[in-house]
């Protein structure tokens, strides 16, 4: 199992690599965040910028899923809920 870390905002040729190493079950940095795929439980866990951990994607194969909660997590507006009180894991 390999662990790498890259960059955010991820290029197309980095997108594709990360794509297939978390289809392959390796735990990714990924910018403020960290996505760990679960064959236990086949799920993709998501940790943010806090260490709140949360379900990225509830199928361990939709990566697309796990990549759309990575640039959530990086968009310009978004507040996190240990900065607002809000609902954990948007």
């Amino acid at each position: 199992m390999e662990h790498r870390n890259f960059r955010y905002p991820l290029t197309a040729d980095e997108r594709a690599v990360v794509e297939e190493l978390l289809v392959a079950g390796n735990p990714l940095k990924l910018g403020d965040v960290s996505l760990y795929p679960d064959d236990r439980v086949d799920v993709i866990w998501g940790v943010d910028a806090f260490g709140q951990d949360c379900i990225a994607s509830n199928t361990g194969k939709d990566v697309e899923s796990a990549l759309r909660w990575v640039d959530r997590q990086h968009a310009p507006d978004f507040l996190h809920p240990a900065e607002n009180g809000g609902t954990p894991c948007p």
